[in-house]
C-alpha cells in the first residue's frame, strides 16, 4: 500500500524507528486522549453523569476485550517459555493496537465523568456520551488512528507518536487530578477554565514527577529510560 501511495512514505526515517509506546499501551493512551478530545468538541466537558446503561456496558466490554487479549498474550508467552499452557490464538500487533484503542475509549467514557464531577462547580447532570452517534464517532476517529498506525506511514510517524505521548500525560494527569482534588478537599470549586489552570498544572506536575521516577527506575534496572 505504501509503495502504491508514495506520499505516505514522505518523511520516512532513514532507519527503522519504533513508536514511543508498544501497540497496546499506545492504543490505551491514544484512545483515552481522543475520547477526551471528542468530549470537548461535543461540549461535554461539564457532563458529570455516567453514560446510559447500554453504553456503559459497551465501555466496560471494551476494557474486558483488551484484558482478554492481554491474558491470551501472557499465556502465549508462558507457553513459549516452555510451560505447556494453552492459549487461543497467536498474539498480533494490530490486534493489540485495536483492543488498546477500545480500552482507551472505555476508560475515557468511565473516568471523564468523574473528572468533570470533581473539577467543576456547575456540573451538568447528564451523561457525558448519551447517544449511539457519539459512540459511533468515537469508534470512527479511533479507526482512523488505527489505520494510520498500521499503514506504517512515515508522514504520520511524528503526529501519531505525539498523540501517544500526550495520551500518557492525559490519562495519568486525569487520575492525579481526581486524587489531588480529593486529598485537598477542592472538589467542585472550579467555575471556569482559567480557575482550572492551577489544578491541571498541579496534576501535570505530579505526572511529570511520576514518569520521571519510573524512567529513572527503568534506567537503573535495564539501562534504558523510556516511557513505561
Amino acid at each position: 500500500m505504501l509503495q502504491a501511495a508514495p506520499a505516505l512514505n514522505a518523511l520516512d526515517p532513514g532507519e527503522p524507528t519504533k513508536m514511543p509506546l508498544e501497540a497496546r499501551m499506545y492504543g490505551i493512551f491514544a484512545g483515552f486522549l481522543l475520547t477526551w478530545a471528542i468530549a470537548l468538541v461535543l461540549k461535554r466537558e461539564r457532563a458529570a453523569w455516567m453514560s446510559n446503561s447500554w453504553m456503559l456496558f459497551a465501555f466496560l466490554g471494551f476494557i474486558v476485550v483488551m484484558g482478554f487479549d492481554g491474558l491470551n498474550a501472557t499465556l502465549y508467552d508462558i507457553n513459549s517459555a516452555g510451560l505447556p499452557v494453552p492459549f487461543l490464538y497467536l498474539p498480533r500487533l494490530d490486534l493489540r493496537l485495536a483492543t488498546g484503542l477500545l480500552s482507551g475509549i472505555g476508560m475515557g467514557g468511565i473516568l471523564l465523568p468523574l473528572v468533570n464531577y470533581m473539577l467543576w462547580r456547575d456540573i451538568r447532570t447528564e451523561p457525558i456520551f448519551k447517544s449511539a452517534r457519539a459512540l459511533i464517532l468515537l469508534l470512527m476517529v479511533n479507526t482512523i488512528i488505527f489505520l494510520l498506525v498500521v499503514s506504517g506511514s512515515g508522514l504520520m510517524l511524528y503526529p501519531l507518536s505525539l498523540i501517544g505521548v500526550l495520551g500518557v500525560i492525559a490519562l495519568i494527569a486525569a487520575l492525579n487530578l481526581i486524587m489531588l482534588l480529593s486529598i485537598f478537599h477542592r472538589e467542585g470549586l472550579t467555575a471556569n477554565w482559567r480557575e482550572a489552570l492551577n489544578p491541571f498544572a498541579a496534576a501535570i506536575l505530579f505526572t511529570a514527577l511520576e514518569l520521571g521516577a519510573l524512567s529513572a527506575l527503568r534506567y537503573a534496572v535495564f539501562g534504558t529510560a523510556i516511557l513505561p
